[in-house]
């Protein structure tokens, strides 16, 4: 006969029952995990972002606008002279001979932009450049202050050439004096100014020939003929370097002045005229004599030109006068005769009777 489970034992069973279970269950979530994987949630729903549409705006037409000028300058890059297989070399001659202490300046171009060096010459007059490039250059010497080139010399130096250059300078560091007069022709009893201008030559630091004007020292001027000096012959030269000196004519004749500034001299020269007096112009005469106007010498006149009929009886009648030309009167005087009629050609004044003829009585005609 079965015996029934004991109480024990039935409970160990449920409790095993109950594990696999549970063990089931976990095994199958891990394999639902492992085989599929979990859904994303859909993404809501966008609205597109709206812009506003608007229409092009016309562009302004600029093809006849000028354009306004910008200054400035393009940009130069640096030249190099040194960092060649060259070796320049050359002398500075002057005007007696080899110049020492010189300055020659090498000038490199490459296109618009430039590099120079400087280099002095020995005792010798003598001067060197090594290791330079090849190129075009520009030359030039000087010595501070009174030796210099008035123009440089330019040439193309071939990267092979072999330069022995000869630089030749002249000497400015003269005086220059110079005169003039205001008037060439001054009158008789008028006055003439004479002014010179002093100046000095020298050459600054950088082998510039300059000008200065020589100011605050002393010139002096001494005449020759007919006029005279009005004032001290010795004149302080101004800042500009002008100094000036007034003359007055005596008489007619030719005249001078000679200018003595920083031990340099120079001469003006001018002629002083006789004064020539212009007579106003004669009106032209307008005679009041008409027609049946009659008239006996002497008559000052003016009568007009016309015929004229003696109206007395004295036998041959002989007028002088004096004539209207257009532009005066003639100082030449004229005669006309006649025993009854006489004509007068021209306006004629003055009249008199010739010599010792008889005074006849005119009557004008026409």
């Amino acid at each position: 006969m079965a015996q029934p489970p004991k109480a024990g034992a039935s409970t160990g069973r449920a409790s095993r029952v109950v594990s696999v279970a549970v063990c089931v269950a976990l095994l199958g979530a891990l394999a639902a995990g492992c085989s599929s994987e979990p859904e994303e949630a859909a993404p809501p729903p966008s609205t597109p972002h709206q812009r506003p549409i608007r229409a092009p705006e016309p562009l302004p037409d600029t093809r006849n606008v000028s354009l306004a000028r910008v200054d400035g300058t393009r940009g130069g890059f640096p030249v190099a002279v040194h960092g060649g297989d060259l070796v320049m070399t050359g002398t500075v001659q002057g005007p007696d001979g080899p110049v020492a202490g010189a300055t020659v300046r090498l000038e490199r171009f490459v296109g618009q932009s430039s590099g120079r060096l400087e280099v002095r010459t020995d005792d010798d007059g003598e001067w060197i450049a090594v290791d330079v490039h090849g190129g075009r250059y520009r030359f030039r010497a000087w010595r501070t202050p009174d030796l210099a080139m008035a123009a440089s010399e330019l040439r193309f130096i071939a990267a092979s050439a072999e330069v022995d250059l000869s630089l030749d300078v002249a000497r400015y560091d003269g005086a220059d004096v110079t005169g003039g007069v205001d008037d060439t022709d001054p009158e008789v009893g008028a006055t003439a100014t004479v002014t010179a201008l002093a100046t000095r030559q020298q050459v600054d630091g950088q082998g510039i020939i300059t000008t200065s004007p020589a100011s605050g020292r002393d010139a002096s001027v001494a005449a020759f003929g007919p006029w005279r000096l009005d004032g001290a012959p010795i004149a302080v030269i101004d800042a500009a370097g002008r100094v000036g000196w007034t003359f007055t004519c005596e008489a007619a004749g030719s005249v001078s002045a000679r200018i003595v500034a920083l031990g340099t001299e120079t001469t003006v020269s001018a002629t002083c005229v006789v004064s020539v007096v212009v007579e106003p112009p004669v009106e032209p005469p307008e005679p009041d004599f008409p027609v049946g106007a009659s008239f006996a010498p002497p008559y000052g006149g003016p009568i007009p030109a016309g015929t004229y009929t003696v109206i007395d009886d004295p036998g041959t009648c002989a007028l002088t006068y004096e004539a209207w030309t257009g532009t005066d009167w003639d100082p030449a005087r004229r005669t006309v005769t006649g025993t009854g009629v006489i004509t007068i050609p021209e306006i004629a004044r003055d009249l008199e009777a010739l010599g010792d003829s008889p005074a006849c009585t005119y009557e004008r005609t026409t």
